[in-house]
C-alpha cells in the first residue's frame, strides 16, 4: 500500500491502516499494488478529508462582562453580530432562546422590539457536512428595562433658612443608584453628591434647593427621580 501526498499522513505499507495528519485536509489517494503471474495490478481510493469548522459569534458596543453583552431597551440601533471562524464557516443558522429577541436571518437583532428583562442564548449553528459533525457558536445577550425613577419623600418641603437639617428618601424606583445631585438654580446647573443610597441627609440650606437622584439599571442609565 501506498498513500499520497506526503502530507495526508502515513500508511501501514502491509496492512493499509492509514493514519491522517490532523492538519491536512483536501484529497489524499490510498493505492493497494499486487504482482502475480500476469505482472503487477493496482486499485486506487480517494479519500476527501473535510477540515472542520470552527465558529466564534459576539455583539459589540455593549455593556456587561463577557460573554454577556448588555443592552437597553430604548436601544433602536440594528445591533450587528461579529463572526469568525475557520474552514467553512459560512452559511450556518441563527436563532435565540428563549422567545422574545428580534433577531433576523443574518444574526442582527433589535432591542428595542425585544422583551426586556430576559437573557437570550443566540445560537450560530454550521449544519454537519463532509463527514464532520454540525458546530455551534453561542453567544449571551440581555435585555435591561429602563430604570423607574420613584419618588422621593420628606416630612415637610418648606424648612427655615436657619437651623435646618432632614432626611430624603427615595423609594418605589426601578434600578441602582448611581449618585444624588442638588441645584440652587432651579434646575440650570447640578451638583454632584456621592451617596449611592435611598436616603440623603441635608442641613443647613439659605436657598431653595431641588434634588435628584440619577439612576441605572443594567444596559439603561441616565433616569432621574426628583
Amino acid at each position: 500500500y501506498s498513500f499520497s501526498p506526503a502530507a495526508a499522513g502515513s500508511i501501514n505499507t502491509t496492512t493499509g491502516a492509514v493514519t491522517y495528519n490532523a492538519a491536512f485536509f483536501g484529497t489524499a489517494v490510498i493505492t493497494a499494488t499486487s504482482s502475480g503471474c500476469q505482472g503487477p495490478k493496482t486499485a486506487t481510493h480517494t479519500v476527501t478529508v473535510t477540515q472542520m469548522p470552527t465558529a466564534n459569534i459576539s455583539y459589540s458596543g455593549a455593556s456587561g462582562i463577557p460573554p454577556t453583552s448588555i443592552f437597553c431597551v430604548n436601544n433602536s440601533t440594528l445591533q450587528t453580530v461579529n463572526r469568525t471562524g475557520t474552514g467553512a464557516f459560512t452559511g450556518g443558522v441563527y436563532s435565540s432562546t428563549p422567545v422574545g429577541l428580534s433577531l433576523n436571518a443574518v444574526g442582527s437583532f433589535n432591542a428595542s422590539t425585544s422583551a426586556p428583562e430576559k437573557t437570550y442564548t443566540v445560537s450560530y449553528t454550521i449544519a454537519a457536512a463532509g463527514g464532520c459533525p454540525a458546530v455551534v457558536a453561542t453567544a449571551t445577550v440581555r435585555i435591561d428595562t429602563l430604570p423607574k425613577g420613584g419618588t422621593i419623600t420628606q416630612f415637610t418641603n418648606q424648612v427655615c433658612a436657619s437651623g435646618n437639617a432632614g432626611t430624603l428618601t427615595l423609594s418605589g424606583h426601578v434600578g441602582t443608584i448611581l449618585r444624588w445631585e442638588s441645584s440652587t438654580n432651579a434646575g440650570t446647573t447640578w451638583t454632584t453628591i456621592s451617596n449611592t443610597t435611598t436616603t440623603l441627609n441635608f442641613s443647613g440650606l439659605t436657598a431653595t434647593t431641588i434634588y435628584r437622584a440619577v439612576l441605572a439599571n443594567g444596559g439603561c442609565s441616565g433616569l432621574t427621580a426628583y
